[in-house]
C-alpha cells in the first residue's frame, strides 16, 4: 500500500516538473532560470527567421518589447516608429508565420509601422484571449474573415494596410470592442446591420476604403460613441438622423461621400460636437434652423454641396468656432451680422454662393480672423476705410467677383481685389 501511495505521489511531481500546460501542448524551456512556453519561443524564432531582412539575427527574448507570466507570452510589440514604448532600430518584414497560432494566451499582439505583408494567417482564430491587435501601417492584405473569434477584443488597428473585402456580420460578436480603427485599406460593401451590438464602442475609422451603401440606422444605438469617421468612402442615402441621438459624440467626420438630403434637424442637439464636416457630398435644403444648438462647435464644413437658404443667425451661438467653410452651395441671402459675435473665428469661407446685400463692417474687425473667402458672391455695397485697420491680420483674403462699389480701401486698391462686375 506504501509502494502504491509512493507510486501516485511520484508521478503527480513526474506530472507537474514536465511543464506540461494544457492550452498548449509544446511543453517549456528553462533559459536562465527562467519557464518559456516553447510554442510561444517558436513563434518568436519564426517571426525572425521568415523576415526579408538577413541582418534580423537577435535572441528572440529580445526582440521587441516582451511580458510573459508564468511562462507564457502575453504581450508583444515591436514597431519602427510609433508607438514610442515600442520603437525598435530593426523592422519586421516578411510574412506572419503560422505559429502565431500557439500564442493562446497572448492579450496584447502590437508590430504596427512595419514591413510585413501577405495575409493574415486564419490561426489568428487560436489568440482567444486577445484584447488589443495592432497590425497597422503594413501590407497585409485579404478579408478579415477571423475577426468575429476574436471576442475579448477591446482595440483593433488595421488601418494602413491593403485588406479587403467586407466587415463580416461576425463583427457583432466582438461586443467588447471600444476602438475599430480601419481606415486606408481597400474594405467594400456596406456596413453590417450587426455594428449595432458594438454598444461599447468609442472610436470608429473607417475613412479612406470603398464602403457603399446607406449607413444603417442602428449607428444611434451606439450610446458611448464618440468619434466617427467615414470620410473618403462611396457612402450614400441620407444621412440617419439616429446619428443626433448619440449623447457623447465629439468628432463626426462624413465628408467625400455621396449623401444626399438634407443636414437632419437632430443633429442640432448635440452639443458636445467640436468637428462636423460633411464636405463634397450631394446634401441639398437648408442649413436647420437651430444648427447653433451644436454649441461647442469648432469646424463646420459644408463645402461643396448644394445646400439653399440662408446662413442661419443662430451660427452665433457658436462662440467656440474656428473655422465655418459653406464654399460652393447654393447659399443667398445676407451675410447675417450675427456673425460677429463668434470672436473665436479664424477663418470665414463663403465662397461661390449666392450672397447678396452688405458686407456687415464689423466682420472686418474681428480680433482672430486671418482667413476671409467671400469672392465669387452677388455682394453689393461699399467698403469701409476702416477695414484697413486691421487689414494686415489677414493671411488669406478674397473679395473679386461681386458688386461692391468703388472708390476702394487704399489697403486692397492694388491687390486684384476689386470687383469686375457693375456695382449695384
Amino acid at each position: 500500500m506504501k509502494l502504491l501511495l509512493l507510486y501516485i505521489f511520484s508521478s503527480i511531481i513526474f506530472t507537474q516538473n514536465i511543464n506540461f500546460d494544457s492550452s498548449n501542448s509544446f511543453g517549456y524551456k528553462v533559459i536562465n532560470g527562467e519557464r518559456y512556453n516553447k510554442g510561444d519561443l517558436q513563434f518568436l524564432e519564426d517571426l525572425m527567421t521568415r523576415s526579408d531582412e538577413k541582418n534580423l539575427m537577435v535572441d528572440p527574448l529580445s526582440l521587441g518589447v516582451q511580458k510573459w507570466e508564468n511562462g507564457r507570452l502575453v504581450e508583444f510589440c515591436i514597431s519602427s516608429s510609433f508607438p514610442a514604448e515600442c520603437k525598435s532600430d530593426i523592422y519586421l518584414s516578411g510574412f506572419l508565420p503560422e505559429s502565431i497560432g500557439n500564442l493562446d494566451k497572448i492579450k496584447k499582439f502590437r508590430v504596427p509601422s512595419n514591413h510585413l505583408k501577405g495575409e493574415v494567417p486564419d490561426v489568428i482564430v487560436n489568440l482567444s484571449e486577445l484584447t488589443y491587435l495592432d497590425l497597422a501601417d503594413n501590407w497585409f492584405l485579404g478579408d478579415i474573415e477571423w475577426i468575429g473569434s476574436l471576442t475579448k477584443l477591446r482595440k483593433l488597428s488595421l488601418n494602413s494596410n491593403k485588406l479587403s473585402g467586407s466587415l463580416p456580420e461576425s463583427i457583432s460578436n466582438c461586443v467588447n470592442l471600444t476602438w475599430m480603427y480601419i481606415s486606408e485599406n481597400q474594405f467594400t460593401g456596406s456596413l453590417p446591420n450587426s455594428i449595432s451590438n458594438l454598444k461599447n464602442l468609442e472610436y470608429f475609422n473607417i475613412a479612406s476604403n470603398t464602403f457603399e451603401g446607406p449607413i444603417p440606422s442602428g449607428l444611434g444605438e451606439l450610446s458611448e460613441l464618440q468619434y466617427l469617421n467615414f470620410s473618403d468612402n462611396i457612402f450614400s442615402g441620407e444621412l440617419p438622423e439616429s446619428i443626433g441621438l448619440l449623447p457623447g459624440i465629439y468628432r463626426i467626420y462624413l465628408n467625400d461621400n455621396r449623401f444626399e438630403g438634407s443636414i437632419p434637424e437632430s443633429f442640432t442637439k448635440l452639443n458636445k460636437l467640436v468637428a462636423f464636416r460633411v464636405e463634397n457630398n450631394k446634401l441639398t435644403g437648408n442649413i436647420p434652423e437651430n444648427i447653433g444648438g451644436m454649441s461647442s462647435l469648432k469646424e463646420f464644413n459644408a463645402q461643396g454641396n448644394s445646400l439653399t437658404g440662408s446662413i442661419q443667425i443662430s451660427f452665433g451661438n457658436m462662440i467656440k468656432l474656428k473655422k465655418l467653410n459653406l464654399v460652393g452651395n447654393k447659399i443667398s441671402g445676407k451675410i447675417p451680422y450675427e456673425l460677429v459675435y463668434i470672436e473665436a473665428l479664424e477663418s470665414l469661407s463663403l465662397n461661390g454662393n449666392q450672397l447678396s446685400g452688405e458686407i456687415p463692417y464689423d466682420l472686418f474687425l474681428m480680433p482672430n480672423l486671418k482667413e476671409l473667402y467671400l469672392q465669387e458672391n452677388q455682394l453689393s455695397g461699399t467698403l469701409p476705410i476702416v477695414m484697413c485697420q486691421n487689414f494686415d491680420q489677414f493671411e488669406q483674403f478674397g473679395i473679386w467677383d461681386n458688386f461692391i462699389c468703388p472708390p476702394y480701401p487704399e489697403c486692397i486698391k492694388y491687390t486684384n481685389q476689386t470687383s469686375t462686375e457693375s456695382c449695384r
